[in-house]
């Protein structure tokens, strides 16, 4: 049953919003990013309006946002591009396309701003504005000086990273597909790769840039189209070479926090791994012995550490999907590994996960499954 809508949030905003906007200027230079203030808030407020109001938010916002978008005080500069970000959700597309339009130039600019909350601001809206329908961007106008803009923010402070690797990601979710020959990203593709690979590179994990990092590849990988599965199949090779030095390492890891570390890591891999898997199909055949002995070892010492063998699995079941009866010759010195999660009922996504992986195997081996089903 739908609810009455009372307009409580429309009827307010003319007392509102001139508050909320002024709060967003008391931005806290020290403060921590992820420390919870007042200018944090008058966004997630204006955020919130702006879904309830739709497209009666616009209005009143958008002359503050070009009032002082580029005001020489970065207080008022981020909070023009905050107020902007914090509106695209609500409003219709076709509202929003014209105003997208006019801002991406200056938003793209302001990447590269040299106040780092601003840069971290207009990298964050450019996230958003590429999480829009994809028809709210001219990409034949914008797309080049926004890839440049992001894939230059990817070698910024670690939360511009993330703000970047996320637009990065909503961009080829929209965008891409296996199936088609080639898309709009295709040209930069090898590049972007490349930036990530060179980032990725570090030990450090500040605000999860390195964990973004893995994830935007992971994305590509699962939604590049035809004419970048060689740069994908390349970037396969890479991952799993770094998947070797981390199993080959694993008794290094003697405090706990190395170890979550290593399993944090080790899991990014993985899951890069699983999509290189899923899109190259049965190409993936030329390294996937290589895979399996990796995978094999990374079990037989991770010990309690469930997260990685979960994503291990899962890259399995991706092998199991692309090999198909080619797999059998992995499953002797799999399936211990398999019924021990089968019977670990007190992990029970890694078990979940399991049950899963028999089903895979059947699909893929057809009447000569048979054997082992006594055993699952």
């Amino acid at each position: 049953m739908e609810r009455e809508n009372y307009q409580f949030a429309k009827t307010a905003l003319p007392q509102v919003l001139p508050t909320l906007l002024f709060l967003l200027t008391k931005q806290d230079e020290d403060a921590d990013e992820d420390e919870w203030n007042v200018s944090m808030a008058a966004a997630t407020c204006l955020s919130l309006l702006a879904q309830a109001i739709g497209n009666d938010i616009v209005a009143p916002v958008i002359p503050f946002v070009e009032q002082h978008i580029r005001n020489p005080d970065w207080h008022y500069r981020e909070a023009a591009v905050m107020a902007f970000g914090s509106i695209l959700d609500g409003p219709d597309p076709n509202v929003l396309t014209p105003l997208v339009s006019q801002a991406l130039p200056v938003l793209i600019e302001m990447v590269k701003d040299q106040v780092v909350q601003v840069k971290d601001s207009a990298a964050w809206t450019l996230g958003r504005v590429c999480d829009l329908p994809i028809e709210c961007i001219q990409l034949d106008v914008h797309l080049h000086n926004m890839i440049s803009a992001l894939v230059t923010g990817l070698e910024d402070s670690p939360r511009i990273v993330a703000n970047c690797c996320w637009a990065i990601m909503n961009l080829t979710e929209q965008l891409g597909g296996t199936d088609i020959k080639t898309y709009p990203l295709s040209q930069y593709f090898e590049g972007i790769i490349t930036t990530l690979m060179r980032i990725t590179e570090t030990n450090v994990n500040e605000n999860n840039s390195r964990t973004s990092a893995y994830e935007a590849m992971a994305t590509l990988a699962s939604t590049g189209a035809q004419d970048t599965h060689s740069t994908i199949a390349k970037l396969g090779v890479a991952i799993l070479d770094r998947l070797d030095t981390t199993v080959a390492n694993m008794s290094q890891a003697v405090g706990m926090d190395d170890r979550l570390a290593m399993a944090e890591l080790q899991s990014n891999l993985l899951n890069v791994l699983t999509n290189v898997a899923r899109t190259m199909g049965r190409q993936i055949s030329e390294i996937s012995d290589r895979i399996m002995t990796s995978v094999l070892q990374l079990l037989n010492t991770s010990g309690k550490q469930t997260a990685a063998a979960e994503d291990a699995f899962l890259l399995v079941g991706a092998l199991i999907t692309a090999l198909e009866s080619d797999f059998t010759r992995y499953l002797e010195s799999f399936s211990p590994f398999l019924y021990n999660a089968l019977q670990n009922h007190e992990e029970y996504q890694l078990c979940s996960i399991s049950v899963g992986l028999i089903g895979d195997i059947c699909r893929s081996l057809g009447p000569d499954a048979a054997q082992y089903c006594d055993n699952f």
